[in-house]
């Protein structure tokens, strides 16, 4: 892309730009050159993750399941729902993280849960559970960085 303020472009770099596929904008306003910069940068950049808290539970018990350990839970707040990203805490440090595999109620698989109740949960890349463990469960957001102008 080729920007340009209070000019004119030539026949001849016109026609080279279309045959290479480049991009000539010409601007009369500052402004609008400004954003257009800015909006042509933030496309470039690359998304970033924000982990945006859905809930939290205690570890009550371990047990053997087909895939692995489960850990099973009392959500104490929010709710947990299948994909979100977890993290384990233990005496407030953090023992390691995965992905929700799982969630069984009772004997029934379910897609989530909500506080006030007890579940089984299985965690793709974790599987270190001890009783007492402090539970968290994360939404992942991707989001675009902007350009702020500071004036």
């Amino acid at each position: 892309m080729v920007l340009g303020f209070n000019t004119n472009v030539s026949p001849t770099a016109g026609r080279i730009a279309k045959e290479r596929g480049v991009r000539i904008e010409n601007f009369k306003v500052i402004y609008e050159l400004f954003d257009t910069v800015v909006a042509a940068l933030e496309g470039d950049l690359e998304q970033e993750e924000k982990l945006v808290e859905k809930g939290s539970g205690m570890v009550k018990a371990i047990f053997n399941g087909r895939d692995g350990k489960v850990a099973g839970s009392e959500i104490i707040e929010g709710m947990f729902t299948v994909g979100n990203r977890i993290h384990a805490f233990r005496n407030n440090k953090k023992v390691g993280e995965g992905v929700l595999k799982s969630i069984r109620r009772f004997k029934e698989e379910v897609k989530e849960i909500d506080e006030g109740n007890e579940c089984g949960l299985s965690i793709e890349g974790f599987e270190d559970w001890e009783e007492g463990d402090e539970i968290r469960c994360f939404d992942v957001k991707m989001i675009s960085p902007k350009i702020v102008n500071k004036k």
